[in-house]
C-alpha cells in the first residue's frame, strides 16, 4: 500500500558510558596528563573535528 516502513535502532547512553567515554577523550588528548585541557589541547580537538567532517 504505502512506502517500505522504516526501522530505527535507538541506544540507550547511562551517565557511567558518557563519563567513561569523555574521561577517555580527556585521557586521549590531555598531552600532558594533569587532567586538564589547555587552549592548545581544545585547538587540537577543533581541528580533528573539522577534519572528520
Amino acid at each position: 500500500m504505502g512506502q517500505p516502513r522504516e526501522e530505527a535502532t535507538i541506544t540507550r547512553v547511562t551517565q557511567v558510558d558518557f563519563l567513561a567515554q569523555l574521561a577517555a577523550l580527556i585521557a586521549a588528548y590531555d598531552l600532558d596528563g594533569d587532567g586538564w585541557l589547555t587552549e592548545d589541547d581544545w585547538q587540537r580537538i577543533e581541528d580533528d573535528l573539522q577534519k572528520a567532517s
